[in-house]
This record gives C-alpha cells, structure tokens and sequence, in this order.
C-alpha cells in the first residue's frame, strides 16, 4: 500500500562551498608601529594607583565611627560613678524594679498601689534627659528588705 503523503525527496544537488574573503597580512600594520617603539620608556610599568571604591569609602567612615563611639563610651565609663548619683537607690536590694507603666501612672498612684506591701522610702520616675518624655517604668525602694520580699512571693 503506497500513499502519495509518505514519498522519499529527490537527493540535493551539490553546491560549491562558498570562498573566504582574503585579509591584509598583519605584519604590513605593525611595521609602522615599530618605527615608534624607541620613544617609549623601557623597565618595568609603573605602580598602579588604586582609587578608594565607594564602598571601602562607606566602610571605613563607618568603622572610624564605631572607634569614636566606643572610645567615647570608654570615657564615659570612666567618669560614672553610680556612688555619686543623687537619683540612684541606696540599696539595691530593696528596690523593685517596675515597667511598661502606663502614661498616665504618676508617682502617687504607684506610692498608692506598693504601699500595701510595706513603707516606701523612695520612687523614682525613669524620664528622659534629653526630651523630658517619660520612658515607661520606675525604681521603688522600700524601707525594709523584707517588705519587698513580700511582692515576690506574694500570691
């Protein structure tokens, strides 16, 4: 059974292959160059120059930066005496530590609420030296060490 849709193609004919084009001879371009060559310097290449990047210009400002603030923080270290601070508790373990105090929370509240505990001898109201704001939490220092146990354990 032979069907018209599935015939062999008759063979290609041959086609001479195409001929590259011909170039100069490099030799004739360099030969006027080499007129040239006794004016350059002889030796090695000087050094090379290399230009700081924007980026190794971004990372070392920043890290001349961090050595400033550390620097200043060292000093700062060296100057803090906490012995010498007017604000601070005087014992340390008879403070309560109080935070996420609400804005509208004043001292005579807090006094209000602690004082059921025991006597308070000191709350100090944490705000911010530069703005003035309030920064949310406080130091209360009780009068008797056992009076703050009481908070801890209390149920």
């Amino acid at each position: 059974m032979s069907s018209k849709f599935i015939q062999t193609r008759p063979p290609l004919e041959y086609a001479k292959p195409f001929e590259k084009a011909k170039y100069r001879n490099y030799d004739g371009i360099v030969e006027p160059a080499r007129n040239y060559m006794e004016l350059f310097e002889n030796g090695p290449p000087p050094e090379r120059m290399l230009e700081e990047t924007p980026k190794d210009k971004k990372l070392r400002e920043w890290k001349e930066r961090l050595m400033e603030t550390k620097k200043k923080a060292k000093e700062e270290m060296k100057k803090w005496d906490p012995k010498t601070n007017p604000n601070a508790t005087e014992d340390p373990y008879k403070t309560l530590f109080v935070c996420r105090i609400n804005k509208e929370t004043n001292a005579k509240h807090l006094k209000k609420v602690f004082e059921e505990y025991g006597p308070i001898k000191k709350i100090t109201m944490i705000h911010d030296t530069k703005s003035g704001k309030f920064r949310y939490y406080a130091f209360i220092e009780f009068e008797n060490i056992n009076d703050f146990k009481g908070i801890l354990f209390d149920n």
